[in-house]
């Protein structure tokens, strides 16, 4: 897995350089973090599937302890995400505009998502799963908490604060002894060029994701309200208060 952990290490770094975190860096309006956290919306919700569908896939294998380990310690972070967005003062997408044209893009990078987990692999390749998906999501915690630090320090948020990356960053998954104990999983030519293609893949997914949130992100300010003003300070790019749709 050693190796595998080092092609993972260099697609982050790719990641590292896109303009959602770039977007996110520089942003000083609370308007373009609650822009993105409502264009995201369907990704906290599918994650959830994800894992409970990658722990199936390895139910009785010795392996099944890391995926349920990983799925317990996610399990209702959906809700962190929902509660998020009424501390922001956005409205929840309805069932309408989440098969709209507008949530497209990251509706069809959950699609494809759904569709990597169930392709045919071995248990050590699901586990090889999780150790690309996590790290990708930390990239993204890092960043757009540290935006809520900076822009919005006084709102109660828990999906997009830092509060929600200590909690990735704990996940027994990533552990020294865990850690040591994956290092130690061999995996075939085979099963490695297969799970080198599926993370390539995955990482091209996230960024096709990051993608349309950057687009979201900087559209013009869709909706400001009186909580966001109070709590998180002013915002030099606020608008007049409206319903957040998707276009």
């Amino acid at each position: 897995m050693r190796a595998l952990k080092k092609l993972i290490a260099t697609h982050q770094s790719h990641l590292r350089k896109h303009e959602l975190l770039t977007l996110l860096r520089t942003t000083n309006s609370v308007t373009t973090l609650a822009n993105v956290a409502r264009a995201l919306a369907w990704w906290p919700m599918v994650f959830q599937d994800v894992l409970r569908l990658n722990t199936e896939w390895v139910r009785g294998t010795e392996l099944e302890r890391f995926a349920e380990y990983h799925r317990v310690e996610d399990s209702g972070h959906d809700r962190w995400y929902l509660d998020d967005l009424r501390v922001l003062g956005v409205t929840e997408p309805g069932l309408d505009e989440l098969f709209s044209g507008g949530y497209q893009p990251i509706r069809d990078a959950c699609y494809e998502l759904i569709a990597e987990i169930h392709r045919e692999q071995t248990p050590a390749q699901r586990v090889a799963l999780l150790l690309a998906l996590e790290p990708t999501g930390h990239v993204f915690f890092e960043t757009i908490s540290s935006a809520v630090e900076r822009v919005c320090p006084s709102l109660p948020l828990r999906y997009f604060a830092r509060f929600h990356l200590g909690v990735e960053k704990d996940h027994d998954l990533f552990t020294e002894s865990t850690d040591a104990e994956l290092d130690r999983l061999v995996l075939s030519d085979e099963e490695r060029a297969q799970t080198e293609a599926s993370v390539a893949r995955i990482y091209r997914i996230f960024s096709d994701a990051f993608s349309y949130l950057a687009e979201k992100g900087n559209e013009q300010p869709d909706q400001m309200t009186s909580v966001i003003r109070e709590l998180g300070g002013a915002d030099t790019n606020a608008a007049p208060v409206r319903d957040v749709r998707a276009s």
